[in-house]
């Protein structure tokens, strides 16, 4: 009987042995690709100033807001898109706007009609080829009248104007020529006002980039605004990019980008340098982090 259980069992055990072994195998996870790591940039000075930049547009980042919460109706632009100074960006709802100005418009035409037979008036008075008919009372408040429609009139051309103006505030234009870098807005949703608001739109004039570099405030007694400087973009250490000076930004401010070295301080202070590239020969964005290296001026030989 024993001998019998033996000779049954050994069979379904290998055979679950050995389907689990095809189970493993067949579920066995691929192979990762190997991670590859690109050269770091090199420094094509023998004394250097280093930092890293920022790239961003000649004219910086414009962020777009709304004059009137409200729900946004329209949006016009995508990202990546050139415009230029006037075009229209986004709507905010209208409606009332637009009633107000249909209002006042027909007030205005109220107001020229009162004003017109009140002038009509005053002349059929004037006319008259026996003044003596018509007391100088009567006259005078005949024409005090017409006065008064007058300015009436006036006032209400002005609200006119200021209902166009109430309506066009509802739609955003740009203040200048540029691309649109960020859209973060759709229609139908609502567009607040405020200081802690996100903006709705990013724009900026990328006809010539810039690349705001920091640098420490130890090392800038070494940057010369007429010393070479070249940069590279993170992972391209092979495409040196040559960098024209702009401006300094005289205020020293606390470090904001970091590149998480361990050997890193980030309670040190940097001041900003902005130099300008053609990206003509190279695919930029903005925002990128590039490495930028400066000729570094020797300051104690400069004292002697």
């Amino acid at each position: 009987m024993r001998q019998k259980f033996v000779h049954f069992i050994l069979p379904v055990v290998g055979v679950i042995g050995v389907s689990f072994m095809l189970f493993s195998l067949l579920h066995q996870p691929g192979t990762l690709d190997p991670i590859v790591y690109k050269d770091p940039a090199i420094s094509p000075f023998s004394s250097q100033v280093s930092g890293i930049g920022i790239v961003e547009p000649k004219s910086e980042l414009i962020e777009i807001g709304t004059h009137i919460s409200g729900i946004a109706t329209k949006v016009y632009v995508q990202a990546g898109q050139h415009v230029d100074k006037g075009d229209p960006l986004f709507m905010v709802d209208n409606r009332e706007a637009l009633a107000q100005l249909e209002l006042s418009e027909a007030q205005a035409i109220s107001a020229k009609v009162s004003s017109e037979d009140l002038q009509h008036q005053l002349s059929l008075l004037e006319n008259v080829s026996d003044q003596r008919a018509i007391s100088e009372d009567e006259l005078s408040r005949k024409r005090y009248a017409f006065e008064l429609g007058k300015s009436r009139f006036k006032e209400a051309l002005e609200r006119v104007k200021i209902a166009k103006v109430q309506l066009e505030r509802h739609t955003v234009r740009a203040l200048s020529r540029g691309e649109i870098l960020q859209v973060n807005i759709i229609e139908g949703e609502y567009a607040p006002i405020g200081v802690n608001v996100k903006p709705f739109l990013i724009m900026g004039d990328t006809t010539v980039f810039y690349v705001r570099t920091e640098i420490d405030e130890s090392e800038v007694g070494r940057v010369d605004p007429k010393s070479s400087a070249y940069a590279y973009l993170r992972g391209e250490s092979k495409d040196k990019i040559s960098l024209d000076f702009v401006k300094i930004e005289p205020l020293v401010t606390p470090k904001s980008q970091l590149i998480n070295s361990p050997t890193e301080r980030v309670d040190t202070r940097v001041l900003e340098v902005v130099y300008s590239f053609s990206s003509e020969h190279v695919k930029v964005y903005v925002g990128q982090e590039m490495d930028v290296y400066i000729e570094a001026t020797d300051v104690s030989n400069e004292a002697n």
